[in-house]
């Protein structure tokens, strides 16, 4: 059986979304379902994440236009099941789209129900029915199943060791102004751990940082939570990666920067973990001097306490869940 796997591969949706397209296609395959992916606008980035599976490039952003061209690819290939994770799509798409080809969702939360035959949540958000499947095994992860132990409690601290992650298309303005805003606030004994994916930054990362801060480079999957599990604070984009955080008990200060966050951002998580930007996302130094500041002071108060040594299992097998009922349901 073959399966078609839609992705928009615009820069500002990062790869986190090329990357668990590479899972679940993968998982696919062991349970003899082979992938063809569908690029809006691939890039070279996502194909070379991809290159071991078929890929057909879709190059508009006309949703009319690219529900036609999987309409022809469809009846030309015989192919009548389509996964997408894409969180902007419109009516228009689904309106265009022929009927007879099953829908399947791989989202973060953004979209309508109503507009697909089975969802697989990755949010959290949904309530759990008979077509939506909403729980943690069902989160596609990178980690292999393994432990860690987060020790999280923090009574009150001049000395703060604090990670800052950053995505694949971080621009060196946007960095420049968050280190600006950092030197600006720091106290002298605090460190900071740079976490990067693209190595287009990393001179300038370089030349603006203190000795005695930290850059970690594309670290496997379970050697970055290791790592991360020795900071004190986070800083972050409140995409997936948020909940990530969340889980291995690192408080965190999550920026909302894309409308298909807003879910995320607004679970009903315990609060002096999960922090959002209070003021609306820009890329200034007076915006990030702020929200720092603020995130900061609240864990220099002699009053803060949190619990501390909770362990943590990670399981990867979410993809390989999900590939079994999509044979199962339509095979």
């Amino acid at each position: 059986m073959k399966i078609f796997y839609l992705i928009n591969c615009l820069n500002k949706n990062g790869l986190g979304h090329i990357t668990r397209g590479l899972l679940l296609a993968n998982s696919l395959k062991k349970q003899k379902i082979y992938v063809q992916f569908l690029l809006i606008n691939g890039t070279i980035s996502s194909k070379k994440i991809l290159k071991e599976h078929n890929i057909i490039s879709i190059n508009s952003n006309n949703q009319k236009i690219i529900a036609k061209e999987i309409n022809y690819t469809s009846n030309k290939k015989n192919i009548r099941h389509l996964i997408i994770d894409h969180y902007s799509l419109k009516d228009t798409f689904f309106k265009t789209l022929d009927s007879k080809i099953k829908k399947i969702s791989i989202c973060d939360g953004n979209i309508k129900p109503n507009n697909y035959d089975m969802i697989f949540d990755q949010s959290l958000t949904f309530k759990k029915s008979k077509k939506i499947f909403s729980a943690v095994k069902f989160l596609i992860l990178k980690k292999k199943p393994f432990t860690l132990r987060k020790k999280y409690s923090l009574n009150f601290s001049n000395k703060l060791k604090i990670s800052l992650f950053f995505g694949a298309y971080l621009s060196n303005f946007k960095l420049t102004n968050i280190i600006n805003s950092i030197n600006i606030i720091r106290k002298p004994d605090d460190k900071f751990y740079f976490y990067l994916i693209s190595n287009n930054t990393k001179d300038n990362l370089h030349s603006n940082i203190l000795k005695k801060d930290k850059i970690f480079m594309n670290l496997n999957s379970n050697k970055f939570l290791n790592e991360v599990s020795k900071s004190d604070l986070g800083v972050g984009e409140g995409g997936n990666a948020a909940i990530e955080r969340y889980i291995i008990g690192l408080p965190s200060l999550n920026f909302l920067t894309n409308d298909n966050q807003k879910k995320i951002l607004n679970l009903p998580l315990n609060k002096k973990m999960f922090f959002i930007n209070k003021n609306k996302y820009k890329n200034t130094i007076r915006f990030y001097q702020k929200e720092f500041n603020d995130f900061f002071s609240k864990f220099r108060k002699k009053n803060l306490s949190l619990k501390a040594n909770i362990k943590i299992k990670f399981d990867s097998n979410g993809s390989m869940r999900i590939a079994q009922i999509i044979k199962k349901l339509y095979i």
